[in-house]
């Protein structure tokens, strides 16, 4: 079949606040936007005739995970970080309430870079530390010892026990969260009993660099002779002839190791195990068999109405992992999905585990080098 398929169904942010967070807040702040019911509660549930538990007091326990990383004593502010890919982010802190003794910092170690969190003292009598654990409690570094699990490498360059600087970097083989937690080493000692002086200032730094990856020599951007990888708000002729939908409802362009790409979600089609499509039915772009094709594969809502279905059928499309940096390369072959699957490409099976990926997982699409071959990169 010549024409498109609509029938076929195959388819970070906290803002930094310049002011310090370490504070001791009111009663009016603590209590703001809940009901009366609730901090009553909060004050009735106090047990042995003890003072009502804040909820600033809850919050700063360590549970779970944290209990298991740092021991129960620990008293934590948490924090939430926005670092892009291949970027940096930086805060100044300080601990001038004396209600903690640990700040926590989630974040991700992005696979393919190289993560370096840096601790700095600004003010105050105390030697900064590190710990490194990610979200199940296991942890990764103590301060000095950095270890291998999961895929996550820590790796110490300064300790910060002799010096006003701790230093560590982090590599991953794949997207994992992570908890950095800022303290000192008296705290550290005294089993997190202790506190830290309420001199204490700091700046917190997380930057990550990327090296070059065998797929940027092959990227070509979204945009190319006037054709454009299928993404929201473009107009599409073809997809108006095919559903009845004027405008490409998916696809968010975003950057990637500095490049851009169109992110969204696929599925498969293709191949001997597709039983979706008839023994005889042909990519609406090449006239192959779909049953019969094998290799690397795709098809998505490409606009015919620029340069034609020909060209579209010698171009060649870079799919990249967003969580791995796995890379292939190719080659459009039909028309799809049905944009009620809400997916913005489809592949073949064997480029799915090429990538890592399953169904509705996350994939980012641009043009790639015609010359470059098939397969991954």
């Amino acid at each position: 079949m010549l024409s498109p398929k609509p029938w076929r169904a195959h388819p970070i942010p906290w803002t930094l606040n310049s002011s310090k967070r370490d504070r001791s807040p009111t009663t009016s702040t603590m209590f703001k936007g809940r009901s009366l019911a609730f901090i009553l509660l909060v004050s009735a549930c106090t047990e042995g005739g003890g003072g009502p538990v804040t909820v600033e007091e809850q919050d700063s326990a360590a549970t779970g995970a944290e209990a298991r990383n740092l021991g129960s004593a620990a008293r934590i502010y948490r924090f939430n970080t926005n670092v892009g890919r291949c970027g940096s982010w930086s805060l100044d802190e300080d601990y001038s309430s004396g209600r903690y003794n640990a700040h926590r910092f989630a974040f991700n170690a992005e696979a393919n870079t190289d993560t370096e969190l840096t601790l700095a003292r600004q003010a105050g009598s105390w030697q900064p530390a590190l710990i490194i654990a990610n979200t199940d409690g296991v942890r990764l570094y103590d301060g000095e010892t950095g270890l291998t699990s999961g895929g996550v490498t820590v790796t110490r360059d300064l300790s910060g026990r002799t010096g006003a600087v701790a230093r560590l970097k982090i590599t991953a083989s794949s997207r994992t969260a992570l908890y950095a937690y800022t303290t000192s080493w008296a705290v550290i000692g005294s089993r997190y009993e202790g506190s830290i002086t309420r001199s204490a200032e700091y700046t917190f730094a997380i930057s990550e660099t990327c090296a070059e990856t065998d797929w940027q020599s092959a990227h070509r951007g979204i945009d190319l002779e006037g054709s454009h990888i299928p993404r929201a708000g473009l107009s599409n002729s073809t997809l108006r002839s095919a559903l009845g939908v004027r405008v490409e409802p998916y696809g968010d362009v975003v950057r990637f190791d500095g490049n851009d790409f169109v992110s969204g979600t696929l599925s498969w089609f293709g191949g001997s195990n597709d039983t979706g499509v008839t023994a005889t039915e042909t990519g609406a772009i090449t006239g192959e068999r779909l049953r019969s094709l094998r290799g690397y594969f795709a098809a998505m809502r490409f606009d015919y109405s620029q340069n034609g279905r020909t060209w579209w059928g010698s171009q060649r499309l870079l799919v990249v992992n967003p969580n791995t940096g796995e890379a292939i390369v190719v080659r459009p072959v039909d028309w799809g999905p049905n944009t009620r699957t809400h997916r913005l490409i489809d592949l073949s099976q064997e480029s799915l585990r090429a990538l890592g990926v399953s169904t509705d997982d996350e994939v980012l699409v641009s043009f790639a080098d015609p010359s470059t071959p098939l397969g991954p990169l």
